[in-house]
C-alpha cells in the first residue's frame, strides 16, 4: 500500500507517504482549497440547504447587522467580522456578505469524510470545544470526488444549514489523531484512489 502525499503543509499522517510512489499521487496544497464563497456554491449544486451569500445593500429590510467575509479564503471562524448593515454598506460595499447566524443549540456539527469513513463531530461554538464524536457506516460519497473533507452546519430555525465546506482539510487542527491511527488515514486516502475515485 504505497501513496505519495505532495503539500504545502504538515499533517499527522504525513510520514507514511512514500517519495517513490509514481501511481498514487494525493495532491494537498492549500492553493487548491475552495474558498469559503466557491465553496458553499459548490454545495448549492447538490441541494445542499446553505447560508445566503449576497452583497451588503441586498440585506436592506432583511437584517439591521451582517457578517462581513474580509477574507473568503479563509474558514472557520476567520476572515469574518459582523458590523452594523449601514457600515457594511458604507466601507464593505463590494465584500460577500450574510446574515449573522444565531444556531438554535449553539452547536456546530462537521460532516467529515476521511475515504469511506464518516464522521460527525459536535463542537460547541461557545468554547470551542468537542462536545461528541459518531462514526456514521462507512461508504464513499458519491457527489464529492475528495479522498478528505468537511461540512459544516449550524442548526438554525430548526433546520441544518451548511456554514462551510473545506475540501482540503488539515486533520491534525481537528483532533483526528485522536480517534483514528496514521495507517487508517493513509488505509482511506490509497482505496480512494485505488477505486479511481480521484
Amino acid at each position: 500500500m504505497k501513496i505519495r502525499i505532495e503539500s504545502d503543509f504538515d499533517d499527522f499522517y504525513d510520514y507514511l507517504s512514500d517519495s517513490n510512489e509514481t501511481e498514487l499521487i494525493y495532491k494537498r496544497f492549500t492553493k487548491d482549497r475552495m474558498n469559503r464563497i466557491k465553496s458553499l456554491k459548490y454545495l448549492q449544486k447538490y441541494r445542499i440547504e446553505t447560508l445566503e451569500i449576497k452583497q451588503p445593500y441586498e440585506f436592506l429590510g432583511e437584517a439591521t447587522e451582517v457578517e462581513i467575509y474580509t477574507d473568503p479564503n479563509s474558514h472557520g471562524t476567520k476572515g469574518k467580522r459582523i458590523v452594523k448593515l449601514d457600515d457594511a454598506i458604507r466601507n464593505y460595499y463590494n465584500y460577500p456578505a450574510s446574515i449573522v447566524t444565531k444556531p438554535d443549540d449553539g452547536m456546530l456539527y462537521k460532516y467529515l469524510q476521511i475515504g469511506s469513513r464518516r464522521f460527525q463531530m459536535t463542537i460547541d461554538l461557545e468554547n470551542k470545544t468537542p462536545k461528541n464524536l459518531v462514526e456514521n457506516k462507512s461508504e464513499f460519497s458519491d457527489n464529492f470526488m475528495f479522498p478528505i473533507y468537511s461540512i459544516d452546519y449550524e442548526i438554525i430555525n430548526s433546520e441544518y444549514i451548511a456554514v462551510d465546506f473545506m475540501n482540503i482539510v488539515k486533520l491534525n487542527d481537528i483532533g483526528v489523531n485522536y480517534f483514528m491511527k496514521p495507517e487508517e488515514v493513509i488505509g482511506e486516502i490509497y482505496k480512494f484512489y485505488k477505486e479511481g475515485r480521484g
